[in-house]
């Protein structure tokens, strides 16, 4: 099933469909580039708060890798 189905089903039954990602994350295969997308054609909501991490020097050290971080 391609996305153009997985949205019209969505849309048909009252569902939503949510992109969850990190379009900053280090090159993969084409990472983040469909999240990218999205961001610059429909806009996009952002999460500001680390919870990944419990440890605060593994959350400082997380962040400082980020190129926004």
């Amino acid at each position: 099933m391609n996305l153009a189905k997985v949205v019209r089903i969505a849309e048909l039954t009252g569902a939503h469909v949510r992109f969850i990602g990190d379009d900053k994350q280090l090159d993969a295969v084409a990472s983040g580039s469909m999240l990218h997308l999205l961001e610059h054609e429909v806009g996009a909501t952002y999460l500001d708060e680390l919870h990944r991490f419990s440890n605060p020097d593994e959350a400082a050290a997380t962040c400082s890798t980020r190129p926004d971080g």
